[in-house]
């Protein structure tokens, strides 16, 4: 359908200003500056083939709204018929392109764009037809309009790719617009776009900057699009009603729902957890929404608790890889209550769980009388104060005998190993690499330098929280350490 041009711009439209912008053709480009006064008799007239290209870099990046052309119908074969306009990016990327037909008539032609802010330096004019078959083109003047401010209308007629909905319409009443068929934004102008599968909500950066920690990556700085187009529209819907409001009805409303339903999903191999809490969940953390993703994490939490045995190693893995201290609080809530569980899935801790089953502890043993040293650790007081890391401690609050793979250090109270130190230290960590039962002695690897120690084993002991890949933890580097004293 050719778009008519109308007498005049509406008043409505906010200028940008083009005495500051450059003008460039490719061709006759020492007269297209002309497209930007206010003298309707004057032209740009073009000197090459088709396309007739003009180029106009802005004085500063601008979301567009309507990019407008004034023609005269006078201009017979010399007036466009079919145009492309490309919006791009000050790096020259292309952020929008859109084509048009126009009838010919004498007035100003509006070239809508989509409507959502974009950051953009140039407007390119591709002249593709003229009129009655002409070769070269004649332009009288060019206006552009920007987004911002003003009243803006979002219905579907004026909308072509995607769906615009109002995410206004989830702001408090007080904020809330009144009139349901024109939006103002004078007062809260939207300035960025959350996009997800056919939906496109515009939204504001100052309330998803404040509730959003991971919103710098998801956000294209050219186009103002935050991508969320993996997640279902639904979803993010929801997402979004909770970042503007702070409430959470509707979202347990979604996931009574869900445990209503037979749609689960096997959450660490064994625990049932309805699908639509998940996907929630994953989408709270893909933003950073903190605050959903402990409704979420509290969720799962709760059905853990109810069911700890089955808790596996693939579980506890998969709840410290979502760093949540909603679930951390759960599993070690189940591991403090059983300790051999503890100890069959320590390879599996992460370095934070290990330290607060050390700090648990001597919880424990400062509530039950005077806590000291000795009363924890076998070790020969040497002073009034003695330095003891997690790693020594731990061996003592859940310890188990050394094993074949594990990595092991020798006790800071074995002065004389029965075969000697053998240059090793005792802040040295290795790994057990061959074992000789018939003396209860066992081999260690400490580094190139060290390949084959021999001692007892009742001379070391297992150092948690790393494996025989992972050489970063050492007893230097077991994070907290005690001044405990003796």
């Amino acid at each position: 359908m050719s778009i008519s041009p109308v007498s005049e711009i509406p008043s409505t439209q906010r200028l940008i200003e083009l005495t500051g912008a450059c003008f460039s053709a490719n061709s006759r480009s020492d007269t297209v500056s002309r497209l930007c006064n206010s003298n309707t008799g004057d032209y740009w007239q073009s000197s090459a083939s088709c396309p007739h290209i003009v180029t106009i870099t802005l004085p500063q990046l601008s979301s567009i709204d309507t990019v407008w052309m004034y023609g005269n119908s006078s201009d017979a074969s010399y007036q466009p018929c079919d145009l492309r306009v490309q919006l791009k990016g000050n790096s020259g990327t292309e952020l929008l392109s859109k084509t048009f037909s126009i009838t010919q008539s004498t007035g100003w032609f509006g070239l809508e764009m989509d409507h959502r802010p974009m950051n953009v330096q140039k407007v390119v004019f591709s002249i593709t037809r003229n009129h009655r078959g002409g070769c070269d083109t004649r332009v009288r003047l060019i206006s552009i309009s920007k987004l911002s401010g003003g009243n803006i209308i979002f219905s579907p007629q004026k909308v072509r790719s995607r769906l615009q909905l109002d995410v206004l319409s989830l702001l408090p009443s007080p904020l809330r617009p009144t009139n349901p068929g024109l939006l103002s934004f004078k007062d809260i102008p939207t300035d960025v776009n959350v996009v997800c599968e056919d939906v496109m909500y515009p939204a504001h950066m100052f309330i998803l900057a404040s509730r959003w920690k991971n919103l710098e990556k998801l956000f294209d700085e050219e186009t103002m699009v935050v991508d969320l187009s993996s997640f279902p529209s639904s979803h993010v819907c929801q997402l979004l009603w909770y970042t503007y409001s702070g409430k959470a009805k509707k979202i347990f409303g979604l996931f009574k729902a869900g445990f209503a339903s037979s749609e689960t999903v096997a959450f660490g191999g064994k625990i049932s957890i309805p699908e639509v809490v998940m996907e929630i969940a994953e989408i709270a953390c893909e933003v950073g929404c903190q605050g959903l993703q402990s409704i979420c994490d509290s969720i799962i939490a709760s059905k853990i608790l109810a069911t700890p045995e089955c808790v596996t190693g693939k579980l506890i893995k998969s709840l410290q890889e979502r760093k949540s201290a909603v679930l951390e609080d759960a599993l070690f809530s189940i591991l403090e209550d059983d300790k051999e569980m503890a100890k069959k899935y320590l390879p599996y801790l992460s370095k934070d769980l290990i330290r607060r089953f050390v700090q648990s502890s001597i919880a424990g043993h400062a509530a039950s009388g005077p806590f000291t040293l000795s009363s924890l650790l076998p070790i020969a007081s040497g002073g009034s104060t003695q330095t003891v890391t997690i790693g020594s401690l731990l061996y003592h609050v859940l310890p188990r005998a050394p094993a074949l793979g594990d990595r092991v250090c020798i006790k800071r109270d074995v002065k004389e190993p029965e075969f000697g130190m053998q240059e090793a230290t005792h802040e040295m960590v290795g790994v057990i690499v061959d074992e000789e039962k018939e003396t209860n002695s066992v081999f260690i690897r400490f580094g190139p330098d060290i390949p084959r120690w021999k001692g007892l084993i009742s001379e070391i002991h297992v150092v948690w929280g790393g494996s025989s890949e992972d050489d970063e933890w050492s007893r230097e580097e077991d994070a907290v350490c005690y001044d405990i004293q003796v």
